[in-house]
């Protein structure tokens, strides 16, 4: 049995070759976007109850 290994040159290979790169790069930009948005939801929030004003 082989242990399957990715690397990140071989991840990008992958995406370069296929038919519809956009469709991963979305993805990518999607998922940043909202944790993103995530982690500053949080720090207003926890701004907000500690009385803070930055």
């Amino acid at each position: 049995m082989e242990l399957l290994v990715i690397t990140g040159t071989g991840i990008a290979e992958k995406v370069a070759n296929s038919l519809n790169p956009w469709i991963y790069l979305s993805i990518i930009l999607i998922s940043a976007v909202l944790i993103a948005g995530r982690y500053i939801f949080n720090r207003i929030v926890m701004n907000q109850k500690s009385g803070k004003k930055h």
